[in-house]
């Protein structure tokens, strides 16, 4: 079994950035792990939706 990194991202309760905001800082945390780094999103409720978006805007950019 290989090895993995795994974070666990949180907002603040009081943090009012907008969706696509939170989106952008979690795509560029990961982009920041470098080009080729496996990743797997996943997320619980709001979470599960920003992974979703996270995912899809990934995937999106991938084909470029």
């Amino acid at each position: 079994m290989g090895s993995f990194n795994l974070w666990s991202l949180s907002c603040p309760a009081n943090d009012r950035s907008t969706f696509s905001t939170l989106t952008n800082a979690v795509v560029e945390h990961l982009r920041r792990q470098g080009p080729d780094t496996p990743t797997v999103v996943v997320g619980e409720s709001f979470g599960g939706l920003l992974a979703l978006a996270v995912a899809l805007f990934l995937g999106q950019d991938a084909k470029k």
